[in-house]
């Protein structure tokens, strides 16, 4: 169920990386330090899409198929992931000096959840090594938990998106009729 669910969501996932990308973009005259901004600017849109890739593959490559390749793709899931978050709210911020209501939840949302995120990891750490290493009881319950509350705490953040463009409509539609807006 997860790897159908993982094939579905893929596609819009790196629709809305062009979306952020172009957006944040498109706010750089509001900007003052210009090349800072345009570093993180695309720091932001690769570690995006480097966090998709790794998810697929993290997905479809399983640790009982092949141990240590899913290994070094979660880890790399875990780095891009939690490096996206800070560099996305970073860049939020940066191109928001002032706020509406909706960017300001969407702001506040994105921080609490990547602390979230970087609780679960160092949990998360914690009892891989004691399951691995010394073999604890329950270690590996919750291991597992940690990694369900960071898997939850990461599409929350993403879904955070939904704030961040709470009129926007992406449609993919062959001869639709253009939409009138007033």
């Amino acid at each position: 169920m997860w790897r159908i669910a993982v094939a579905f969501h893929v596609g819009p996932r790196m629709v809305i990386a062009q979306v952020y990308y172009n957006y944040f973009i498109s706010q750089m005259s509001k900007v003052a330090d210009k090349s800072t901004s345009y570093i993180l600017i695309n720091l932001c849109y690769w570690l995006n899409l480097i966090e998709i890739a790794a998810i697929c593959g993290v997905t479809y490559i399983s640790n009982r198929e092949n141990y240590p390749v899913h290994e070094k793709i979660f880890i790399l899931f875990m780095l891009s992931s939690l490096l996206y978050m800070i560099v996305m709210i970073k860049t939020f911020n940066m191109v928001h000096k002032t706020m509406t209501e909706h960017q300001r939840l969407s702001y506040t949302i994105k921080k609490i959840l990547f602390a979230i995120c970087i609780t679960s990891t160092f949990t998360l750490i914690i009892y891989f090594i004691k399951h691995r290493f010394y073999c604890h009881d329950l270690a590996f319950t919750w291991f597992a938990l940690s990694e369900y509350v960071l898997a939850v705490s990461n599409m929350a953040f993403h879904f955070t998106i939904t704030l961040d463009f709470p009129h926007e409509q992406l449609i993919v539609a062959k001869n639709f009729p253009t939409l009138k807006t007033d």
